[in-house]
């Protein structure tokens, strides 16, 4: 039998605007809600709890240190359980998933996932006592914002704000018609068990929104076509497929673009 990577348990919190419901609530223990409802998620599926041997998180914006630590000790895991934290931006959650995948071991289980807080995410500060809200992604001279990126990359593809609006609204009623089907995956956090973000007759919004850049060429972004800076956390249980003792899972794929 082939040993592949399998995802037997997953959960996430649901996802609030920044300053909202979940604004008190600290990233490490935004993760630690789904870790624990992962392994409790786990230990049903399989008959018993499995031997958790890492955590690895994506985290980009919170306070440092080793977050996938913190957060698994959080949830209860050992003190001798490991963790990792990985910054690959926005893709630091899929990237957590696949280092994890990489990493597994014979009858052991690593969970893996991301977690932010934009709410609670610490205010930096250069030593000379400069401020910034954002690390740099590239050298002097080459570093542009994700919204400088985003608006050039509309451009190029003629994008127009019309298509943009239209996908976006498009996305709002899928989330909203998801709702309820999503309920048993979301872990309530500060009493919240929905998403604040979609919502209804949102299309009679988006027209109304200001441009962000203002480029001329009909292909300006706004504040309803670009992502929303939010707080929230979602993690998987992987375990090896020889293991998973017949209980119902996810193959990993064997990388991912």
């Amino acid at each position: 039998m082939s040993d592949r990577p399998m995802i037997i348990a997953a959960r996430r919190t649901a996802v609030a605007v920044r300053g909202g419901r979940l604004r008190d609530v600290e990233a490490f223990e935004l993760a630690a809600s789904v870790l624990a409802a992962c392994v409790r998620d786990a230990a049903e599926a399989l008959g018993a709890a499995p031997t958790i041997d890492d955590v690895v998180l994506g985290n980009c914006t919170g306070p440092g240190g080793n977050i996938a630590r913190v957060a698994g000790l959080a949830a209860g895991l050992p003190v001798d359980s490991a963790g990792m934290t990985v910054d690959r931006q926005c893709g630091a959650g899929l990237a957590a998933v696949l280092v994890a995948a990489d990493s597994l071991r014979d009858g052991g289980a690593v969970l893996a996932g991301g977690v932010e807080s934009a709410s609670t995410a610490p205010t930096r500060i250069a030593r000379d006592g400069r401020a910034y809200d954002r690390a740099p992604f590239a050298p002097p001279g080459l570093d542009i914002g994700m919204t400088e990126a985003a608006q050039e990359l509309a451009r190029r593809r003629g994008l127009s704000r019309r298509r943009q609006e239209a996908f976006a609204a498009r996305s709002h009623r899928l989330a909203l018609a998801a709702a309820a089907d999503a309920r048993h995956e979301i872990v309530a956090v500060g009493g919240l068990e929905r998403d604040e973000g979609p919502r209804p007759g949102i299309e009679r919004i988006l027209p109304r929104l200001p441009e962000l850049l203002e480029p001329g060429d009909g292909t300006a972004l706004t504040a309803g076509t670009t992502a929303r800076i939010a707080d929230g956390a979602a993690a998987v249980l992987l375990l090896p497929e020889s293991t998973r003792r017949g209980a119902p899972g996810l193959a990993v794929r064997a990388g991912a673009t």
